[in-house]
């Protein structure tokens, strides 16, 4: 059985603060990943029977052990021609003491014993309230859907086998992910090249014309906007601009081999200054200021338009709002968005813009 690919979810578990929830969680998850970096299923299915052996009251010989994996019913089922030998139990009971902190006495005249009869490999020492948080992160995780963490988390609790499948009740939190989008299927491949720093191989459909388009891509950030998923980075056939590609129009992807490269000037705060995904270092930081009229203004307030939205006045009317952005056609569009509440715009080339946008509908509405 092949070995499990878990560092994606890993590498996103193991960053997740759990408090006081407990330093037993975060020992859990780290012990369910040493299962899953072990060699395979049968790896774990010979530690099973050397664990429940190890805790018996007279040490256990190597062939007792051998012959006891050899014969259990879950190993005959995974692999009746796999034969075990003294080299291979002798490197189990290594990684069970090194990896797992079995206590094992490296030599034992008399056979092999744990030196506390206690002790499992399989404990999981948590409390039902601890395990109820991993429940409700790996519902939290499922909305995900193409990264697959929500499916490890559950794998990683089965481990213990201390707790019932995940509840397939509705999730307490719903995030509004887009769910079963065309495009979500690449979503893991690319989070994994991006994590390694590797270059992929992208066909892409663009919108306008009917031709496909192939390209080696280094990609840089993976971004959600308008619940679709996109992908930045930097394309071979445009190597001097940052280009996304929305996920749902790429039709294959593929790893290859070259070199990924950053650009020098590319650093991922430039995208704290956009609205959306489309990124022009050419344009400037803009400081704007918007007026929006009242009642619509509160919900500004409640709901921000970017994460650089400061108060700056209010009265009767109308409350002013202040932005850190680059132009970009996303913002002109959610400027657009706010219709008549938009009372009045600076700097001037930006109201000018809309006035542009808007004279345009206006000429072909007209037709």
């Amino acid at each position: 059985m092949a070995e499990r690919d878990f560092s994606e979810g890993g590498q996103l578990l193991r960053r997740i603060s759990f408090g006081k929830a407990s330093r037993k969680l975060e020992n859990f998850i780290t012990f369910a990943f040493n299962c899953f970096a072990m060699a395979g299923k049968n790896q774990l299915l010979r530690m099973m029977v050397l664990d429940g052996m190890l805790r018996r009251p007279e040490p256990v010989r190597m062939r007792q052990m051998i012959v006891a994996c050899m014969q259990h019913p879950a190993m005959l089922r995974a692999d009746s021609d796999v034969a075990i030998s003294e080299r291979t139990i002798r490197g189990d009971l290594r990684l069970m003491r090194d990896s797992f902190g079995a206590p094992i006495p490296k030599r034992n005249v008399e056979g092999y014993q744990y030196s506390d009869l206690s002790y499992s490999i399989f404990q999981v020492p948590l409390l039902q309230t601890e395990l109820e948080v991993l429940q409700q992160l790996g519902s939290f995780l499922n909305q995900f859907e193409g990264f697959d963490f929500g499916n490890e988390l559950r794998q990683i609790i089965a481990i213990g086998q201390a707790i019932p499948e995940v509840s397939q009740a509705q999730p307490s939190v719903d995030l509004g992910l887009p769910g079963n989008q065309i495009g979500n299927q690449w979503l893991r491949p690319i989070y994994k090249a991006l994590s390694a720093r590797t270059l992929l191989r992208i066909t892409y459909q663009p919108f306008a014309g009917v031709k496909e388009v192939s390209n080696t891509f280094a990609p840089f950030l993976l971004k959600l906007y308008n619940r679709r998923w996109y992908v930045l980075g930097k394309s071979s056939l445009r190597p001097n601009l940052i280009t996304n590609y929305a996920l749902n129009r790429i039709q294959a992807v593929a790893e290859t081999t070259g070199n990924y490269e950053i650009p020098k000037d590319f650093q991922q705060e430039h995208f704290s200054y956009i609205i959306g995904t489309t990124l022009y270092l050419n344009h400037p930081i803009m400081d704007i200021t918007l007026d929006v009229k009242k009642p619509f203004a509160h919900y500004l307030q409640a709901t921000p338009l970017h994460a650089t939205q400061t108060l700056l006045e209010e009265s009767e009317s109308y409350i002013r709002f202040g932005l850190k952005l680059r132009e970009n056609h996303e913002l002109i569009n959610t400027l657009l968005s706010l219709s008549s509440n938009l009372l009045h715009v600076t700097p001037s080339h930006l109201a000018d813009r809309l006035r542009e946008t808007l004279q345009l509908m206006l000429n072909q509405l007209d037709k």
